[in-house]
C-alpha cells in the first residue's frame, strides 16, 4: 500500500491518471527505510512473482499489473494512515491533480463504510473551494448524505460550471453511476436551479447535465435561444448571440441590417448582451456611461480583436475544413449508403421484378429512361438540394453560433484573453469588479469575428458565385466598400443597382450606402426607416427596430429605448446613421 501511494504521489501531478513505472532501484527506494537493500530487492522479487501485484518490465522497470489496484492500494493507504482534519487537508492537497481523484473517491467511499461522520466535514470542505467537482464525483459514487447532495447541486450554476475544465470529469462520474434515487434528485435539483438562468448560463448547465446522462429541457422562458428569429421579442434577445455569426440573428434578408453604419446599434447590442447575461440596471446604466462617447473601439481593443479574429479564423478554417471533410464525409456516407442502398435495394427487387416480366419487352426502356430521368431531376435534386441547403445551413449554422460562443465564453472566461480584454476595455473599477462583467466582455470577444466580418464575408471571393438578389447586390457593395479605388467593383456595383428586381427602396438604399455612395434622398430614406420601423412589416421591421434603432428588451419584458436612456443619463442622442461603419472591420483578405 506504501509503495502504491508513494509511487502515486510522485508520479501522479506529471502523469495524471495512468500506470506509473518506476525503475527498479527507484522503486526500492519507496520501501521503508529501515529496510537493508536485500530485504527491499527480495520483497519487490516477492510482489513481482508470488503476489503478481507489480509486474517486471522488459527495460528493467516495474509497474503495477492493474491501475485499478493501484488506486485502490494507494487509497487503503490514506484510509490507514489519515485522521481527523488531516483528512480534509490531504483530499485538498491531493486533490489539485486529477491524476488522484479516483483514489481518493475510493478513500471516501472508505470512510463512508466505516463512519459517514467521517466524511461529512471532508464533502463540506471541498464544496466550499475549487474542489467542489470532486466533491461532486464522490457523491455520484452514493457516499455523504441528501444533505450534502442538495448543499453541492446549490452550488452549481452556469458560471461555475464554465470556470472549470474539472465540471466534465465530474459529469462523466455521474454518467457511470448507479444511483438513480440520488441523480432523479439531481436532475430535479438543475430544473428548478435552470428557471433561474440566463441563456449563456442555461446552456452551460444544459451542456453538463448531458455529460451526466441526465435529460433538461430548455425552460420556456429561454426558448427564443432556439427560434431568435420566432417573434420581435426572439429577434431582440438574440443580439446577444449574434456577433459570433455574420448569419445570425436571421436566415434571409434581416442579417443584412448588420451592415447597417451606426454606433447606436453597436451601443444596443452591448447594452443588450448585458442584461440578457443577467446583468443589473445599475450596471447597464454605468456600462452606458462608459461607453456612450466613443464613436469607435480603443485601440487596444481593437487589436485584441484583431488579433483573436485572425487567429480564430485560421484555426476555425483548418479546424472546419478536416473535421468536417472527415466526420460528416464519413457519417454522411455510411448512413446515406446503408439507408439508400437498403430501401432502393428492398423496393426496386420487389417492384423490379414484380413489374419486369410484364412491361420490359415493350414500356421499360422507354418508360424507364424517361420516368427515371424526369422524376430523378425533378424530385431528387430539387428537394434534395432544397432540404438539405435549408436544413443543413439553418440548423448547422444556427448550432455553430450557439456552441461557439457557449465554448468560448467557457474555454476563454476564465483564461488571459479576458483579463486583457477587460483592461482594454477600460471601465471603471465599479464595473470591472461586477462578476458578470467578465461574461459580459468574454462573449464581446467570441463575437470579434463574427461581427468585423460582416462586410469581408460577404465581400469575399466566395459570394461571387451568388444568385441575382440581395447577396449578389450586397456582395458588389461590400467589395465595392472595401476596394474604394477600383473601378472594376464600383462598375460591378452599378449593374447590380441597374439588374437589381427587388420592390423594397430600402435594400438599394442601404447597398449604396455601404459602398459611400449614398445620395440624400437615400440617407433620407434610411433615417425615416430607422425611427419609424412600424413602416415594414414582420421581421424587417422587428429588425429596424432593435438592430437599427436599438430599442431594449429588459428582464421583465419591457422596452428601453436608447432615446430613453440618453435622455434620463443626460448624454447626447446617438445619431441614426453614419457615414463610416463604427464596426471593427477585418482586412478583405480575411
Amino acid at each position: 500500500m506504501a509503495v502504491a501511494y508513494r509511487m502515486q504521489h510522485e508520479g501522479a501531478n506529471a502523469l495524471g491518471r495512468a500506470p506509473l513505472v518506476r525503475a527498479w532501484r527507484e522503486a526500492a527506494r519507496l520501501l521503508p527505510v529501515g529496510w537493508t537493500l536485500e530485504q527491499r530487492e527480495g520483497f519487490l522479487i516477492w510482489l513481482v512473482n508470488s503476489a503478481g501485484v507489480l509486474v517486471d518490465r522488459s527495460d528493467g522497470s516495474v509497474s503495477f499489473a492493474h491501475l485499478s489496484f493501484q488506486e485502490h492500494l494507494a487509497a487503503d493507504h490514506l484510509f490507514r494512515t489519515t485522521e481527523g482534519e488531516a483528512r480534509l487537508t490531504q483530499m485538498r492537497e491531493l486533490g489539485a491533480s486529477t491524476g488522484w481523484w479516483e483514489s481518493l473517491r475510493q478513500w471516501a467511499a472508505l470512510l463512508a463504510d466505516q463512519n459517514p461522520e467521517w466524511l461529512r466535514p471532508v464533502l463540506a470542505g471541498l464544496q466550499d473551494s475549487e474542489l467542489r467537482w470532486l466533491a461532486g464525483s464522490i457523491l455520484a459514487d452514493g457516499a455523504g448524505g441528501d444533505v450534502d447532495l442538495e448543499r453541492w447541486a446549490g452550488q452549481l450554476d452556469g458560471r461555475a460550471v464554465r470556470q472549470a475544465n474539472e465540471a466534465t470529469r465530474c459529469g462523466a462520474a455521474w454518467r457511470a453511476s448507479r444511483q438513480d434515487p440520488r441523480r432523479a434528485a439531481l436532475a430535479q435539483m438543475l430544473s428548478q436551479r435552470l428557471a433561474a438562468e440566463q441563456w449563456l448560463g442555461a446552456t452551460a448547465l444544459l451542456e453538463w447535465a448531458q455529460s451526466a446522462g441526465i435529460e433538461l429541457a430548455l425552460p420556456d422562458q429561454l426558448s427564443w435561444v432556439e427560434a431568435p428569429t420566432a417573434s420581435a421579442l426572439a429577434l431582440a434577445r438574440s443580439r446577444a448571440l449574434a456577433g459570433a455569426s455574420w448569419m445570425m440573428p436571421g436566415h434571409g434578408e434581416v442579417v443584412l441590417l448588420r451592415l447597417w453604419p451606426s454606433w447606436r446599434a453597436r451601443m444596443a447590442l452591448f447594452l443588450q448582451s448585458w442584461q440578457e447575461l443577467g446583468g443589473s440596471r445599475e450596471g447597464l446604466v454605468r456600462l452606458a456611461q462608459s461607453l456612450w462617447s466613443r464613436s469607435e473601439p480603443d485601440p487596444e481593443v481593437k487589436g485584441l480583436g484583431r488579433d483573436f479574429g485572425r487567429d480564430f479564423g485560421r484555426a476555425f478554417v483548418r479546424d472546419f475544413g478536416r473535421d468536417f471533410g472527415r466526420d460528416f464525409g464519413r457519417d454522411f456516407g455510411r448512413d446515406f449508403g446503408r439507408d439508400f442502398g437498403r430501401d432502393f435495394g428492398r423496393d426496386f427487387g420487389r417492384d423490379f421484378w414484380r413489374d419486369f416480366g410484364l412491361y420490359f419487352g415493350r414500356d421499360f426502356g422507354r418508360d424507364f429512361g424517361r420516368g427515371f430521368g424526369r422524376d430523378f431531376g425533378l424530385y431528387f435534386v430539387r428537394d434534395f438540394v432544397r432540404d438539405f441547403g435549408l436544413y443543413f445551413v439553418r440548423d448547422f449554422g444556427w448550432d455553430l453560433v450557439r456552441d461557439f460562443v457557449r465554448d468560448f465564453v467557457r474555454d476563454f472566461g476564465r483564461g488571459s484573453a479576458v483579463d486583457r480584454g477587460l483592461k482594454a476595455w477600460r471601465l471603471d473599477e465599479a464595473l470591472a469588479a461586477d462578476p458578470h462583467t467578465r461574461d459580459f466582455v468574454a462573449v464581446e470577444l467570441a463575437s470579434v469575428f463574427g461581427r468585423a466580418g460582416v462586410r469581408a464575408v460577404l465581400g469575399s471571393d466566395a459570394m461571387k458565385s451568388a444568385e441575382p438578389g440581395l447577396m449578389s447586390l450586397f456582395h458588389r457593395a461590400c467589395r465595392a466598400s472595401l476596394r474604394p479605388d477600383d473601378p472594376a467593383a464600383a462598375a460591378a456595383l452599378t449593374h447590380a443597382l441597374q439588374e437589381h428586381p427587388g420592390d423594397e427602396p430600402l435594400w438599394p438604399a442601404l447597398a449604396r450606402h455601404v459602398a459611400r455612395r449614398s445620395t440624400a434622398e437615400d440617407r433620407a430614406l434610411l433615417e425615416s426607416l430607422a425611427r419609424h420601423p412600424e413602416q415594414r412589416e414582420g421581421v424587417l421591421s422587428w429588425g429596424l427596430q432593435y438592430w437599427v434603432r436599438g430599442d431594449l428588451v429588459m428582464e421583465d419584458g419591457s422596452q428601453l429605448t436608447l432615446d430613453d436612456l440618453a435622455d434620463e443619463l443626460g448624454l447626447p442622442r446617438l445619431p441614426l446613421l453614419e457615414d463610416q461603419p463604427p464596426e471593427l472591420e477585418l482586412d478583405a483578405a480575411s
